[in-house]
């Protein structure tokens, strides 16, 4: 593949915003074509200082055609979740790839979800704030007619199944929102709308503040909880599917793998879980297979389509690859790339110009712009 093509030769602005006490960061692509790049400093994003350098860096890297000249406005959202062995914040690495995706997607806003860190906080602390936040993100989009992708590698790929799977199993009667909200129509926006209780209960001052409250709770935990809607796809890269690492195909991999320990990824996972097992779907979304509302049924019931990046000298490989041939079995569609004797995560190498990273990149980049 010609690594020529992929992008155009555009700034990627970077936006901050805080939902559900969750910072997200939007990167779109500026509708000039100036090589400057804009970020808002915040001290509860210092983390992220050089974010608008690499945005920066990036845009002056490309020799990229200008294929932004025919940007048709936002038209696609995807949310990304960035790896880290749910520890680390996101790396240069996953910096130049999620603004990569940005330019090189037309129409794209790549929407980078801050998930709080373990160990300080744990996953049964952060998940209420989760589903709040998706409830949240998913109905502006609804509203603004976006087809949302959900996506995510590494811990960033589990958590994106765990939560996708658990807002589902919220909304098991809702409408799919694949598609924008004009091709679904009237009828099936306002049904495909989230729970809003002031909308039901007036306007009074008394029910504002029991909806304060109400709004404070767990969604799950809300009286007369409607369904929440899903998103068109999902991307998962290298994902954790089942962080219990039981898999015995692990142990022909591991000596290979030049990145991840299993005991080492295992004990992450752990502290993550906080509260909970490993065994927890929320945890090991793969997990349950057969049980009632599991996640294949989940995601075939609303139609999302599954892509994935797997990577042969990955320990967290065999359980991906199990995990697609059960979605294939199920009925839920998707693209898959499984790349032999590669690393973890290797589209994100992208830029270090390791030919099968840019042939990586190029595939993710496809898989977006048919969605």
């Amino acid at each position: 593949m010609d690594g020529d093509n992929l992008a155009p030769e555009s700034s990627v602005t970077i936006h901050e915003r805080k939902v559900a006490d969750i910072w997200i960061y939007d990167l779109q692509v500026e509708a000039s074509h100036k090589t400057t790049s804009k970020v808002t400093t915040s001290t509860a994003a210092s983390h992220l200082t050089t974010a608008g350098e690499i945005a920066h860096e990036t845009a002056e890297e490309d020799t990229l055609r200008k294929n932004a000249e025919n940007d048709p406005g936002i038209v696609r959202r995807v949310y990304y979740v960035a790896g880290g062995s749910w520890r680390e914040p996101p790396s240069h690495q996953h910096w130049k790839f999620m603004a990569k995706l940005s330019a090189a997607t037309p129409g794209t806003v790549v929407s980078v979800v801050s998930v709080p860190l373990a160990p300080k906080e744990t996953a049964s602390t952060v998940f209420p704030r989760l589903l709040t936040l998706y409830e949240r993100v998913m109905a502006e989009s609804i509203k603004n007619g976006e087809r949302v992708i959900w996506a995510g590698d590494s811990s960033g790929g589990n958590i994106v199944l765990a939560l996708i799977s658990e807002a589902l199993r919220v909304g098991r009667t809702g409408p799919s929102t694949n598609g924008t909200a004009a091709e679904q129509g009237a009828a099936d926006f306002a049904a495909a709308e989230l729970a809003r209780p002031e909308l039901e209960r007036g306007k009074t001052a008394a029910e504002i503040v029991e909806f304060a409250a109400d709004e404070a709770m767990p969604i799950e935990e809300r009286e007369g909880t409607k369904p929440l809607p899903a998103p068109s796809a999902l991307l998962i890269i290298c994902p954790s599917v089942d962080a219990r690492r039981e898999n015995k195909a692990i142990e022909t991999i591991q000596d290979k793998d030049p990145i991840l320990i299993a005991e080492e990824s295992k004990q992450h996972a752990t502290e993550w879980a906080g509260d909970w097992s490993l065994d927890d779907e929320r945890i090991s979304p793969a997990i349950n297979h057969t049980g009632k509302d599991n996640l294949v049924q989940l995601l075939a019931e609303k139609s999302v389509k599954v892509h994935g990046v797997t990577a042969g000298y990955d320990i967290l490989s065999p359980d991906a690859l199990l995990l697609r041939k059960r979605l294939e079995e199920g009925g839920v569609y998707g693209k898959w790339l499984e790349w032999d004797k590669q690393m973890h995560c290797f589209p994100l190498a992208w830029f270090y110009g390791l030919p099968e990273s840019k042939d990586g990149l190029h595939w993710i980049i496809d898989v977006l712009k048919d969605e």
